[in-house]
This record gives structure tokens, C-alpha cells and sequence, in this order.
């Protein structure tokens, strides 16, 4: 069964809108958002899910910071070879502790047939000679790469109704509707997955770049003025979550300009 909601009757979404100069800024940084349902997904392939029909595209001037942070774990590597030297390390301290354990216990009893010691004089012979030898041994091995965790886009725009068809509410409302999971009917325990986003910049594409993204998480906070109860300013937080696992051919590098180079020169 294919998503019902939100019914796709609006295919676009621009903030600001074409009526305001800010939209004609030829050299100006545009976030560009598409959902995408999600028809399957499979464990293989690296979890790509294979996308069906599209929702309403929404475009928003892109915010004045763009924070990416990538995080890569490294950790000792783990091998039959370094379990079995920190089980010989294990027998060794057994060994020693099993040595002094048997000497205490030879001390023991000749202290008890010496009615003349005190106690405290009796527990200090004790504990001298059921004192072990410290094992040092340490099982070292190299640090190797583990995982990447995916990438990740906290993107915060400010909204503002400036033309008389534009509607933030409408706007946030959408993409909580995109990013939910849909439910057939009260009884049913099975769902519709949530839109996949492909989220990009534009014009240059390196800035974010994800094909398939989830849409982890929105906040939204309505500020005023409010016309008939209506607010006219939203600051709106998203946060993308790369489906992809990450990897270095994941990640754009080319510059947008062309350098020609004279060889003459």
C-alpha cells in the first residue's frame, strides 16, 4: 500500500519567495529539499532503499553557517593471537597467586601451634608471605580502523511570510508529515516508512550532498508578528541524517572553477 500523506496538491515550496529580491541573487546559497517514498529496502546494498514517487520540493535560502562534522572510530584490533597472550597472562598471575596461597598456607600452620604470637604479630606474617609478585605484562596491538558514522546536517532557516501565498505553518506541517511514518488504520501494526530526502545545495553541490537522507529530527518556533492568529516568522531546525554508509568516493572534491592552464607562460 502506497503513503497517502500528505496528498501531493502543492509541487513547490520557496522561502523567500520570487516576490522579494533576496530570491533573484544570482550568487546566493540555496538549500534544496526533495522527499522521495520509500517502495522497499533491503539488507543488502548497503540498506539503499529503492525511492518511488516524489512530494513537494521545497527550497530555502540556505542559513548563514552550515556545520558538518564527520567522526571516524579507531580501536586495538581484535585476534585470536592477542586473546590467547592475555589468557597466558591470565595463568601466569594464577600461578603466582596459587604460589603465595600455598606458602600462606604452610605459614599458617606454624603460627597456630605458637601460642606465643599475638594476633596482629600473626596477621602481619600472614600477610608478608601471602603477598604476590606483580605480573607485568602488557598484550599490545595496533589501532585500527572500526567505523565512520554517517553524515550528519543541523540546518536552522528563518521563515518569513513576506507574499500573500506564502504560509509557514503550511510549510512546517509538511515536512512533519514527510517525516513521520504513516499508519493504515487504529488496529494495525504495520506502517508506511517515513519520505527519504535527497538533500543538496545548490549552486555548489560539495557544500551538503546526501542522495538519501532521514529526517531525524524538526524543531520549530513561531515568533511573531501574528496576522489573525496567524505567525508570520517560524525558525525552523533540521537535521539529515545520511542513509549511505560514508565513505571517501562519498565525498565531492572538485572545484567549480576551471582553471585553464598556458603552457606558454
Amino acid at each position: 500500500m502506497a503513503r497517502t500523506l500528505p496528498p501531493r496538491t502543492i509541487p513547490y515550496i520557496q522561502h523567500p519567495s520570487r516576490s522579494v529580491p533576496q530570491a533573484l541573487f544570482a550568487t546566493a546559497n540555496w538549500i534544496v529539499l526533495v522527499p522521495r517514498e520509500i517502495t522497499s529496502q533491503t539488507t543488502i546494498s548497503r540498506g539503499v532503499p529503492t525511492l518511488g514517487r516524489k512530494g513537494t520540493v521545497f527550497r530555502f535560502l540556505a542559513p548563514e553557517e552550515i556545520p558538518e562534522t564527520q567522526n571516524h572510530s579507531w580501536d586495538e584490533y581484535e585476534s585470536v593471537q592477542k586473546r590467547i597472550a592475555e589468557k597466558v597472562r591470565e595463568f601466569a598471575k594464577i600461578g603466582e597467586e596459587a604460589n603465595a596461597v600455598a606458602r600462606a598456607g604452610i605459614n599458617t600452620g606454624k603460627e597456630l601451634v605458637n601460642t606465643d604470637r599475638s594476633a596482629s604479630r600473626w596477621y602481619n606474617s600472614l600477610g608478608s608471605i601471602a603477598g604476590t609478585e606483580v605480573i607485568r605484562a602488557k598484550v599490545d596491538t595496533p589501532l585500527v580502523y572500526q567505523n565512520s558514522e554517517r553524515r550528519e546536517f543541523t540546518l536552522t532557516f528563518d521563515i518569513v511570510n513576506i507574499a500573500a501565498e506564502e504560509d509557514v505553518v503550511r510549510t512546517v506541517k509538511l515536512l512533519q508529515q514527510y517525516a513521520a511514518p504513516e499508519s493504515p488504520g487504529t488496529g494495525s501494526i504495520s506502517y508506511q516508512p517515513p519520505f527519504v530526502f535527497s538533500v543538496n545545495s545548490t549552486p555548489d553541490t560539495r557544500i551538503v550532498d546526501m542522495r538519501y537522507a532521514a529526517l531525524t529530527s524538526i524543531q520549530s518556533t513561531y515568533k511573531p508578528p501574528y496576522l489573525f492568529g496567524r505567525p508570520m516568522h517560524v525558525e525552523l531546525t533540521l537535521t539529515f541524517r545520511d542513509i549511505e554508509p560514508l565513505f571517501a568516493n562519498t565525498i565531492r572534491y572538485t572545484s567549480l572553477i576551471n582553471v585553464i592552464s598556458n603552457a606558454t607562460i
